[in-house]
């Protein structure tokens, strides 16, 4: 692809400091130290220096905080408290989504349709690391057909939640939680242009994991890959920080690799241009932290 017609890639600009951030965050375990230390160097042990970081990257204090306060001393003036207080808000908003979507997933008759949790908390389930809080606002399920609206709904009835749109072609059901908390259902097939993607294809190779608690099945490393890169794609390349920290654990998993297509999906209507995207996530995946790449 001639370099005029390659994918732009839109993370905006990071400051030296909030790249410093985001390379702590996806640092593997071994690297954490030196990692943080470079954020340290970096941000000059400026007070505030968090306060200031952009919006979406205060989203991922609390995967800084986890790794951070294990030395608090080391820390800025006002760090730890800041750090402590993300993190706390993030475990309150996790402990808060595991009460609503928990007992949804353990209803027997829900079990018993095998859905598939999929998106953030799907990616979080698969490949974040142990004490790793990342921030999941909504559930998004799929079951194998709209058939199966009225047992799922049902239960999400149950855990306080009124149906707020119905899709008139049956492709989506949106229902809300009174704390504005959102869960998504699609029937058969997930929203999107990837024909493939739908759920007796994603059932097919889908894995086991854990959600609010409960054991439920995941889409595969490769298809949730394919779910990173095509919604990137259909924003032309507007990617966020959450993005880049999702893409880089997940390409992280064992026996994945995000330049091997042969086992992603066939995508039928339109063509993922998965080796730039992979690109981009290898500029992080051992990132030298006095120049980590946005793509």
């Amino acid at each position: 692809m001639p370099d005029n017609q390659r994918p732009q890639f839109d993370l905006g600009p990071l400051t030296p400091t909030e790249a410093a951030i985001v390379a702590v965050c996806v640092a593997p375990e071994e690297e954490v130290p030196a990692a943080l230390e470079w954020l340290l160097t970096t941000a000059g042990h400026d007070a505030t220096a968090l306060v200031q970081a952009r919006i979406d990257v205060v989203s991922i204090l609390a995967l800084l905080a986890a790794r951070a306060l294990r030395q608090p001393e080391t820390l800025p003036a006002g760090w730890a408290s800041r750090l402590r207080g993300a993190l706390a808000m993030e475990l309150a908003r996790e402990r808060a989504f595991d009460d609503i979507v928990g007992p949804v997933l353990a209803d027997p008759a829900v079990q018993a349709l095998e859905p598939m949790i999929t998106k953030g908390a799907a990616i979080a389930a698969a490949c974040y690391p142990d004490g790793f809080a990342r921030h999941t606002s909504h559930l998004s399920l799929l079951v194998a057909s709209p058939a199966a609206y009225d047992t799922v709904g049902t239960a999400i009835r149950a855990a306080n939640c009124e149906l707020e749109h119905d899709a008139p072609t049956g492709s989506r059901q949106l229902y809300r939680h009174t704390s504005g908390m959102p869960i998504f259902v699609f029937g058969g097939h997930y929203c999107n242009r990837l024909r493939d993607f739908s759920y007796d294809v994603l059932r097919a190779d889908a894995v086991p994991g854990v959600v609010a608690g409960q054991p439920t099945l995941i889409p595969s490393p490769q298809a949730l890959w394919t779910d990173l890169v095509y919604s990137a794609h259909v924003y032309e390349g507007r990617i966020t920080v959450q993005w880049v920290v999702d893409a880089v654990w997940l390409a992280r998993m064992q026996g994945f690799d995000p330049f091997d297509i042969s086992a992603l999906h066939a995508d039928s209507r339109m063509t993922l241009p998965y080796h730039v995207y992979a690109e981009t996530v290898a500029g992080w995946l051992t990132p030298d932290p006095a120049t980590p790449s946005a793509g």
